[in-house]
Formats: structure tokens, C-alpha cells, sequence
């Protein structure tokens, strides 16, 4: 879409894929115990024990939790429980967060040293942008989907908890994945190692069939409304918030216009928070 709008001469600010996830940024500001237990308030995780280590903090249980391997974890309930056996543990993931983050602080300089820049993401509460601002000592500029907590530094287009974007953003965290699939750590030379593909890249072809259909709508949709490109504030304006929002939840209210086809290359595969995949097509079956 970016660059859709680069071929139409409109102003617009260089710009490059900055790769990172929130297992990457996370596991890269953790210095002591309180951030390991404060990496669980904002991103909850359920699941087995093991899973957990593996999927947070790239490392596997020590031998001193062996009864604890296939324990079920719930980290918005079993608090009390997980200190008990993360405290085992802790030694292990601050050395594993210094490990990432002596490598991966390397790739940030490159992307950012020479440039005022702002994150763009989808939101909720800037995960990544928190992590990367904690390491520097440093705020950066930060331009999201839907946010929670807007302020001077960070703006966003959808409203928090009062949007369509809000409810059901979980289908455009599925279309707005990579073909490789979520980022997990970075190796000594620098190169970003991922996950296994999951259903979502599976499917990835029919992904590009409807990111070709989207630049499509865009165009037809520009041509209607005629909007200037050259205004400054296009995506600030109330009524452009008010038409995006609103075509956002029209995909579900219109359910019945969504083919099998389209509705079968949907997935939620979040590993950071659980260790399964399930078909987004039960979300389109939901009462409106």
C-alpha cells in the first residue's frame, strides 16, 4: 500500500521494514527478575511450562524443574506459581536476553542511527516500541492502527476500545503477516531466525491474492471520494477516521459476501501467548 502511494507522488517519508516481534523486543529488555514477572502484564501466556521457556525466552527448563516440564501455566491466574518456578529460572533468561540483545542492539543502530524515526504497527500498546525505548533510554515516534495510550510521541487512527478496528483486529493480525512467519531471535551474524511455518504462511499465496484485491479497492475507492493526496492531515481528519472504521466492520456485517475460499486462509497462530492454531472463520460466525 506504501508503496502504491510512493507511484502517485505523494509526499511520503522513506521508509523500511523494521524487523522485529514482540518475543524479540521483549526478551531483549529484560536486566532482572521484576522484568521477567512484568513481561507477563501486558501479554498473557497459557499453556505448559515448557512451552513457555521455549516461546518467551529461548531456552529450555533447567533440570531442577524436570516434574514442572509439561505443568499447565495460566499467567493471568497462576502468579503465585509461576515466580515459584521461574526463580530457577531467572539466571537463564537474563543470560539469554544479554545474548539477544548484544546482537540485535547491532541491527537497531543500523536502522535508526542516521534518521528521526517512527514505528508503524498495528498496536495495541506498542510492545515493541516500549522495549526498544527502554534500551536506548529514549523516546521515539510512534504511528499505530489502534493504541491504548495515546501522547505526544505516539498517535493513532482507530479508537481504543470503541472501534470495529478494536473488536475484531485479530483478522488483520492475520492477513498483515510476513511470509516467513514471526521473528523469534537473531543469531551472532545478524541473522533473524523464525519460527516454522504455521497455517498463515501456508496459505500465504491466497494472502497476496487479497493484498492485490485490496490495492484494487483502494484505487476505485480514492477515484469516488477524490481525496487530496497532498493534504498533510488525510489520516488525522474525523470523517476519514469515521469511513475507515466503517468499512473495517462492514467485512463482518457482510459476512455472507465472503467466500469459503478467502474465509479458509484465515488462522490465529500466536505462540507468544499459546502454543495453538485455530480458523478464524468460527470468529466470521459470531453474531454480529
Amino acid at each position: 500500500t506504501f508503496n502504491f502511494y510512493k507511484k502517485l507522488n505523494i509526499r511520503t517519508p522513506n521508509y523500511s521494514y523494521f524487523i522485529t516481534s514482540r518475543k524479540l523486543s521483549t526478551l531483549s529488555a529484560i536486566y532482572n527478575e521484576k522484568d521477567i514477572i512484568d513481561s507477563f502484564k501486558r501479554h498473557r501466556f497459557f499453556g505448559l511450562f515448557k512451552d513457555l521457556m521455549q516461546e518467551r525466552f529461548n531456552i529450555s527448563p533447567s533440570k531442577e524443574n524436570n516434574k514442572n516440564f509439561n505443568k499447565f501455566i495460566d499467567t493471568r491466574k497462576d502468579t503465585s506459581k509461576l515466580k515459584i518456578l521461574l526463580k530457577i529460572e531467572n539466571d537463564k533468561i537474563i543470560e539469554s536476553s544479554r545474548q539477544t540483545w548484544n546482537v540485535y542492539k547491532k541491527y537497531i543502530l543500523k536502522q535508526i542511527s542516521k534518521y528521526r524515526v517512527a514505528f508503524v504497527d498495528q498496536g495495541f500498546y506498542g510492545t515493541s516500541q516500549n522495549s526498544i525505548e527502554k534500551i536506548f533510554n529514549k523516546f521515539f515516534f510512534g504511528i499505530y492502527l489502534c493504541l491504548e495510550k495515546k501522547n505526544y510521541y505516539r498517535k493513532s487512527l482507530f479508537e481504543f476500545k470503541n472501534s470495529h478496528f478494536y473488536n475484531d483486529q485479530i483478522f488483520f493480525e492475520s492477513l498483515f503477516t510476513g511470509p516467513k512467519g514471526s521473528v523469534k531471535n537473531i543469531n551472532k551474524k545478524v541473522n533473524f531466525i523464525y519460527q516454522k511455518k504455521f497455517k498463515n504462511q501456508k496459505k500465504f499465496a491466497k494472502k497476496r491474492a487479497i493484498f492485490s484485491g485490496m490495492i484494487d479497492f483502494i484505487k476505485d475507492f480514492n477515484k469516488i471520494v477524490n481525496i487530496n493526496y497532498h493534504t498533510n492531515n488525510i489520516f488525522l481528519e474525523d470523517n476519514c477516521k469515521e469511513i475507515s472504521d466503517c468499512l473495517f466492520g462492514l467485512m463482518k456485517k457482510n459476512k455472507k459476501n465472503l467466500s469459503n475460499k478467502i474465509l479458509n486462509t484465515f488462522y490465529h497462530d500466536n505462540q507468544f501467548v499459546k502454543k495453538k492454531t485455530y480458523k478464524l472463520i468460527l470468529w466470521f460466525n459470531e453474531d454480529c
